[in-house]
């Protein structure tokens, strides 16, 4: 083992992979298909900091000379200043820009989480990294912040704490601790990564989390690549050959190549496929160690070591600047050569004006020379910084800045069932297991008198059955799961254990309980999209004896009501239509009859198929309500009905489903 400053000191090779790394992290950002893996330039990052950071720990540990105080400030002066300046124009960007009242909402919230470094929960929270919308997040860049930032909390102490004691011993404490954490990621993302995720005495923080978001985002389940980094300084293996260390450098940085190539958005990850980057990034150190191989001098090149010296401003810069100028693009599209030209010089503008001005004098101690004024500054900063974020979401994004119009469009994005997370993201709270089950309407437990059951979209509408259970005195349960149909075949719908135990659950409740009346609202695209059924010919004709195959499972007695398809294919996206109306633009929410029953058809026929096979079976068309006379209205004078492109808001399940299940005898139908 070693910790000699020489094998610490500057390697401008290191900024060369750094500027490597960040170029492809920018480059993915502007256009996943140029580099689909571009996105692994993090876990390099992730390396690169801890092989300096614990190689520093290390060092001083071992000359009796480290200091908890004198770290600390060596990491506010190096992340601190150029992020507060990045934080403080985004905010003032993202006031005039988020136009959406929702979205500011969002960023004031996401702004109050990097304030105190916890962006990374905060976006584990909302949605998987590569399914967030990405022209509306402009701090989503910063969930990797947050992960080093409390490694540089973490590891210190965990050092302090277990050097003295192990201190021989402390190489394979670190080895212990990454490959505990590498398994950990491995069981998050590759082994369970539709489970739910929590984690002991915490268990009801996480929201609808599911344990791959949770294994890309948590610090627990990334701790072991900062370790890989660290392990290399402080084992410094010196290979004393040099065709050795040209092979392994060439090695390491093809396949760093070939990831980021061919690991992509769809790929699990972090998890096994993390290992190229990672352990790649770690060969490439090593072998570059003492010996000048052909891609050292490459690594070193003065342009490539500079971007590396600029790295870190322009992975603050380049996230939002592109989500600005993206945001009114419908849908979030490619941006045009010329303007993907514009926006990288205005990028590299402010990075090397932040590195020279902000960053770098302040990391020298030409400003802020006193220890004392530089943690003031920016403690003072930060809760600034989130002050304003509260302010930003409290106010529910100051709508007021928008007409009225667009104004209530986009309240609707909003909109959403204010049970989502108590009823929905936990999912499986059936009346089978000791969960306390989502109860509708007069929430008596000792009756239940119908079930609603289905996908996300009866998750949706679950406030209209609330309220029908409410008017007419019954008592419903939910049962439900995002992307997962209510169909119960033989051949699997998905892999998702998730699915699988949540129609588990359903089948085994409905049919113990025949008495109670089954409500069944679905999407219905899920029929064909997650099936094994190989009849490709003519898709929506595999609706029919799914569903067939699921009402066989039922009581006969049940009495069971299908909704028709809820239409989805909107004539605008509803940004779309919200930036028209902010500009004075007409917006169509308005759609002839004849075009709108139709591309409902396709679903339709094959559930009135099944419909008429079943005396106990009824159905009711949301298109009764949806459309009067020749038109078909996506809302009215008070509000939207959608809450997004797919999904019915709060507003519009009252106004189209609730009057169906009030009048369901006036408007029931067989086929």
């Amino acid at each position: 083992m070693s910790t000699s400053g020489k094998e610490t000191s500057y390697r401008p090779d290191i900024d060369g992979l750094r500027a490597i790394a960040v170029l492809v992290v920018i480059l993915y950002h502007f256009n996943p298909t140029w580099l689909p893996g571009g996105f692994i330039g993090v876990d390099i990052f992730f390396v690169i900091s801890g092989y300096f950071i614990i190689g520093i720990i290390m060092r001083e540990m071992t000359e009796g000379k480290f200091s908890l105080v004198d770290f600390w400030e060596r990491r506010v002066r190096r992340i601190f200043p150029a992020l507060f300046v990045v934080l403080t124009v985004t905010t003032i960007a993202s006031y005039y820009f988020l136009l959406i009242p929702h979205d500011i909402v969002s960023y004031g919230q996401s702004l109050m989480s990097q304030s105190v470094s916890i962006s990374n929960w905060w976006f584990m929270r909302q949605s998987p990294y590569f399914a967030a919308p990405d022209n509306s997040i402009p701090l989503l860049h910063t969930w990797s912040l947050s992960v080093e930032e409390q490694f540089y909390l973490l590891f210190p102490l965990l050092t302090l704490l277990l050097y003295p004691i192990v201190k021989k011993r402390f190489g394979i404490v670190m080895i212990g601790m990454a490959i505990l954490s590498f398994a950990y990621s491995v069981l998050l993302v590759n082994v369970t990564p539709d489970n739910q995720f929590t984690i002991p005495l915490l268990p009801h923080i996480w929201g609808s989390t599911r344990d791959s978001s949770a294994g890309f985002y948590f610090i627990a389940s990334r701790f072991w690549e900062l370790m890989v980094g660290g392990i290399v300084a402080l084992y410094v293996v010196k290979i004393s050959h040099r065709w050795m260390s040209e092979l392994i450098a060439f090695s390491g940085l093809s396949a760093i190549g070939v990831g980021f190539l061919y690991i992509t958005d769809t790929s699990p990850f972090p998890g096994v496929a993390a290992l190229v980057p990672v352990l790649c990034t770690a060969a490439v150190i090593v072998a570059n160690t003492n010996q000048t191989t052909i891609a050292r001098k490459a690594l070193s090149f003065p342009i490539l070591v500079y971007v590396g010296l600029i790295s870190y401003s322009l992975y603050l810069w380049h996230w939002p600047l592109l989500v600005f100028a993206k945001y009114q693009l419908i849908p979030p599209a490619i941006l045009p050569a010329k303007e993907v030209i514009f926006l990288l010089m205005v990028i590299f503008i402010f990075s090397v004006a932040t590195y020279h001005f902000v960053e770098n004098p302040i990391r020298t101690k030409r400003f802020l020379i006193e220890r004392e004024h530089l943690f003031l500054s920016a403690f003072f900063s930060m809760t600034l910084l989130f002050t304003a974020g509260l302010v930003l979401a409290k106010n529910n994004g100051n709508p007021d800045r928008v007409p009225l119009d667009a104004r209530m469009l986009a309240a609707s994005l909003g909109d959403l069932n204010p049970r989502t997370e108590e009823c929905f993201t936990k999912s499986a709270m059936s009346a089978t297991r000791d969960d306390t089950p989502c109860l509708l309407g007069v929430r008596d437990p000792s009756r239940i008198d119908f079930v609603l059951w289905g996908d996300s979209h009866a998750n949706a509408v679950m406030p209209a059955f609330d309220e029908f259970g409410r008017r007419t005195n019954r008592t419903g349960i939910f049962f439900g799961a995002a992307a997962c149909a209510p169909l119960l075949t033989d051949k699997p719908i998905t892999n998702d254990p998730r699915c699988i135990d949540q129609l588990k659950e359903a089948r085994e409740y409905i049919q113990a309980h025949p008495s109670a009346e089954l409500f069944i609202v679905s999407e219905w695209r899920e029929a064909y999209k997650y099936t094994d059924y190989t009849d490709r010919s003519n898709r929506f004709s595999l609706l029919a004896p799914l569903l067939s195959e699921t009402l066989t499972q039922f009581p006969k007695e049940t009495k069971i009501t299908i909704f028709l398809r809820i239409q989805t294919n909107l004539p605008q996206t509803i940004r779309g239509m919200f930036f028209k109306l902010v500009y004075g633009q007409p917006s169509q929410t308005v759609i002839e009859r004849k075009s709108y029953e139709g591309a409902l058809e396709h679903f339709n026929v094959g559930i009135r198929e099944v419909a008429s096979n079943f005396p106990n079976v009824r159905l009711l068309n949301p298109t009764d309500m949806f459309c009067h006379g020749d038109d078909c209205f996506m809302g009215d004078s008070e509000g939207f009905y959608y809450a997004d492109d797919s999904h019915l808001s709060t507003y519009g399940a009252m106004q189209i489903i609730l009057p169906l299940l009030l009048n369901a005898d006036k408007y029931s139908q067989k086929r």
